[in-house]
């Protein structure tokens, strides 16, 4: 049995041996633990039938635990802080975050599974999410830390402000959706994490790029509008399939490369005057204006559609494939 079930076995247990009821945080104990019962009102720890509330206050748990629901940042003049170490598990009320509530999920051992509504703030530099994890309009995600942060089962969309950065693992067909704007800087990698099928999908969003490093994309994905928003040289390196369902501009300067299996479709349009190398399975190109160089290494380049002008075309042992005028 592994350690996320034995979790969940040990909480329902302790859900089982007491009486639902609605729990609110006081923090009188002044220590700010979750599992001291003197912090809350009645005077007892939340089971998994409880639904919770915390107004405002600084809370902490460091063990696995969970609640039926929780609520929490809707006073408007203090904030409410949760810090999730361990398993944290949501039930069918579900937690909602207001304006004034701050989730920090930062631990490599920490997670949480349910379904979650964020209206507040959300920093999720470490450890895992599964369920259902909303970003409203008003809300803030900040995935920016350098560790591993790991979606298990879980539907994320994004309509609020969002940052990336380090390493996304995506398991169990997890899909990742922005409809708004998200911001990528430094070393960041999309991963599939077990071959299932995943998605990094930001089709109906704006995804823009500030450089300082290399962007991987190790999962299938589907991008909307892509920019690069930076004045050091940037590096796209694309090892899955790739959509752009927009026109792509690639700035003098940076670079983006296809390599192995990866089918990338750019046939809405390439424009700049930075480096496009395919040394993948296909790269498909239409309505090209490019003021750079696109190099043929090893792979499968096509222009397929529309009329096409490059600066610099290269062939270095690929195949180059032409359907349309060039």
């Amino acid at each position: 049995m592994n350690k996320f079930l034995v979790a969940l076995f040990a909480i329902a247990c302790l859900a089982a041996s007491t009486q639902a009821v609605s729990i609110k945080w006081t923090g009188y104990a002044n220590n700010g633990q979750w599992f001291t019962p003197t912090n809350w009102y009645p005077d007892q720890v939340p089971s998994t039938e409880d639904d919770v509330t915390i107004d405002s206050g600084v809370v902490t748990v460091p063990q696995a635990a969970g609640c039926n629901s929780l609520t929490m940042g809707t006073n408007f003049n203090n904030q409410a802080n949760l810090t999730i170490f361990n398993t944290f598990i949501v039930g069918s009320g579900g937690m909602t975050v207001d304006g004034n509530g701050f989730v920090f999920v930062n631990a490599g051992t920490a997670s949480i599974n349910g379904p979650v509504n964020i209206a507040g703030y959300l920093y999720f530099q470490s450890g895992s999410l599964s369920g259902q994890v909303t970003i409203s309009s008003r809300g803030v995600a900040d995935l920016s830390g350098l560790a591993q942060k790991v979606l298990t089962g879980c539907s994320f969309s994004s309509a609020g402000t969002l940052t990336l950065g380090g390493n996304l693992v995506l398991n169990q067909s997890s899909q990742f959706s922005v409809t708004s704007t998200a911001t990528v800087s430094g070393n960041f990698a999309v991963q599939n994490g077990d071959g299932s099928a995943v998605l990094f999908d930001t089709s109906a969003g704006t995804l823009t790029y500030t450089g300082a490093g290399t962007f991987s994309m190790q999962a299938p994905v589907s991008l909307g509008t892509f920019n690069f928003a930076t004045e050091s040289p940037a590096n796209l390196t694309v090892y899955s399939d790739v959509t752009f369902v927009n026109s792509f501009d690639i700035p003098k300067g940076s670079m983006v490369s296809t390599l192995g299996i990866a089918k990338v479709n750019m046939s809405s349009g390439v424009t700049g005057a930075g480096i496009l190398s395919g040394a993948s399975a296909q790269l498909l190109l239409g309505n090209v204006n490019f003021t750079g160089a696109i190099n043929s290494v090893g792979g499968n380049v096509t222009f397929a559609s529309g009329k096409n002008a490059v600066s610099l075309l290269t062939l270095d042992g690929g195949d180059l494939n032409v359907k349309a005028s060039t």
